[in-house]
């Protein structure tokens, strides 16, 4: 079978497969087919769909291929599912975090590392499938360790684990995190997921909403500060005033004392 031949039916295996589909799977479908040109067929249609500016494309995630739609077209796809943003807590990702990095780990190491009680939001990431009980620590008690999911490299676009982040790259994301194109370029992938789904519009305007309430909170400081300084200052100008008030009583009762002394004397004077 040659190359057009082979495509039609590795794009219909892909699209038929309600999960990422690897390419052993693949070529046990397609058995009599020389792996090598089965290669190059998948590799050649993978770029067609990449190229010809379709509302899907194939990825290679999960540790197999998929058919996705493209991140631009969430709103129009949430709208025909009736489906809205579904928002992960930053508890949540903190949590999913940890677990990527350190996994297999019990409830007591991710306690241990966050510094609070996590059994809420394990809960709520074993519900959404991002997160599994992969076994038992061979320790007292032997309690459960946690690992992630096929589902959490489906969302995140990740081929396997070793596509997580590195230490350099996490760094060099929190420096563009603000920035536009971050948001609708890895925001958007994520968005795409289905399982969590982030609106990039949505994202950006909150975004800007913060930075107008940091710049209003920031304005408000300063009339504060200018307010209490001048206050400040009239509190200084009334406390001269009420010295300045007191000294020229001062003055004056000492006049009266001196005008009165010479009276005095002639009076005693006469008694004599």
């Amino acid at each position: 079978m040659d190359k057009n031949a082979l495509k039609p039916v590795i794009e219909a295996l892909i699209f038929s497969a309600d999960s990422p589909m690897s390419f052993d799977r693949i070529a046990g479908v397609v058995e009599s087919e020389d792996r090598g040109e089965l290669q190059a067929s998948l590799k050649e249609l993978i770029d067609e769909y990449g190229d010809s500016g379709r509302g899907i494309y194939i990825e290679e995630v999960a540790g197999g291929y998929q058919l996705r739609t493209r991140a631009e077209h969430a709103p129009w796809i949430r709208r025909l599912f009736k489906i809205g943003v579904q928002r992960v807590s930053r508890a949540a990702l903190e949590t999913l975090s940890i677990v990527a990095y350190r996994q297999p780990l019990t409830r007591a190491e991710l306690e241990e590392i966050r510094g609070v009680d996590s059994a809420g939001v394990l809960r709520t990431l074993l519900e959404k499938r991002l997160v599994k009980i992969v076994g038992r620590q061979d320790a007292p008690g032997r309690p459960v360790v946690y690992g992630t999911t096929k589902e959490f490299l489906e969302t995140f676009s990740l081929k396997d684990l070793s596509s997580l982040p590195t230490l350099k790259e996490i760094e060099s994301l929190e420096e563009e995190i603000i920035g536009s194109e971050f948001i609708q370029g890895e925001l958007g992938e994520y968005a795409a997921s289905g399982i969590v789904e982030i609106d990039a519009s949505e994202a950006e305007a909150a975004l800007e909403q913060a930075a107008e309430e940091a710049d209003a909170l920031v304005k408000a400081q300063k009339r504060t500060e200018e307010e209490a300084k001048a206050a400040e200052a009239g509190d200084i100008e009334n406390k001269v005033k009420e010295e300045g008030k007191e000294q020229d009583g001062t003055e004056e009762g000492s006049t009266k004392i001196q005008s009165q002394g010479p009276e005095e004397e002639a009076g005693d004077g006469r008694s004599t």
